[in-house]
């Protein structure tokens, strides 16, 4: 055997066995600022993924990974902390994201959710995540997307029952949001510095802290379906000035908005 067949059988074989799985590469082309070309390969999963599994590692193997076959939930921390990846590819029959599972990958930009149901604890926190389309999430969990510099644009589903808490706090490229439903946890928007604009379909509740200090929010409508406005809600929004209520029996907190913002009851 030469030094070449040699080496490709020891990569060969440290794939494998990291993988523990039925997995296979291909071959993507990337071209940097230098111009020149290189290969970055795209790890493909077939069958099996366990919890911890690719946890801090950064072999090159990990900057693409697409997850076919039969893998149907993403386990706890499956791929934490992983500082090459950049992309991941979820086949349709991934429902379910469970705790942490890209948690801290500060590279990851791109990955499908359009059919992810449940989303766990700091699955996406500190990612580069940009757009996410959540239009078949109707869980999703404490700190999911916390400080998520560059999120921009969030689709929600129209069935959406839960926004935990810190689901969405600290992301300051966020400038608009529009919430079809579901109950808002608590904190799940502070520190969006940058949301300008916010509108609620038939959101049940509004927990405490839920938009504090979004100070660039300049206007807020309080549909009829509200029916409890938590402590300090949106205390240091410091650009809204008038809030309108549309249904007199919403229970709101004595100190959810600041003491000279004007509260106007549309309907009794």
């Amino acid at each position: 055997m030469t030094c070449k067949q040699l080496n490709y059988f020891i990569s060969l074989t440290f794939v494998l066995t990291m993988i523990q799985c039925k997995t296979q590469t291909s071959i993507q082309v990337a071209t940097p600022q230098n111009n020149e070309i290189v290969y970055a390969p795209t790890l493909i999963i077939d069958s099996c993924l366990t919890e911890h599994q690719f946890e801090g590692k950064d072999n090159k193997e990990l900057i693409r990974v697409e997850i076919s076959g039969g893998v149907k939930v993403i386990p706890q921390w499956a791929f934490a902390i992983v500082p090459v990846l950049e992309e991941a590819k979820l086949n349709p029959d991934v429902k379910i994201l469970d705790d942490n599972a890209f948690f801290s990958c500060k590279k990851l930009s791109k990955i499908n959710l359009n059919n992810v149901e449940n989303i766990g604890e700091n699955c996406f926190k500190f990612s580069a995540l940009e757009d996410v389309n959540l239009a078949k999430a109707t869980i999703i969990k404490e700190f999911a997307f916390s400080n998520c510099s560059y999120l921009k644009n969030i689709m929600f589903s129209e069935d959406l029952k839960t926004i935990g808490e810190f689901a969405f706090s600290e992301d300051s490229a966020l400038v608009k949001c529009h919430i079809p439903s579901g109950n808002i946890g608590a904190s799940a928007f502070m520190g969006c510095s940058h949301l300008e604009q916010i509108t609620l379909g038939k959101v049940s509740s509004i927990g405490n802290a839920a938009f504090l200090d979004c100070n660039s929010l300049s206007s807020l409508v309080i549909p009829s379906s509200v029916k409890t406005i938590g402590n300090e809600a949106f205390v240091g929004c410091t650009n809204l000035k008038e809030v309108i209520v549309n249904n007199h029996d919403t229970k709101i907190a004595g100190d959810a908005f600041a003491k000279d913002v004007i509260i106007t009851y549309k309907n009794r």
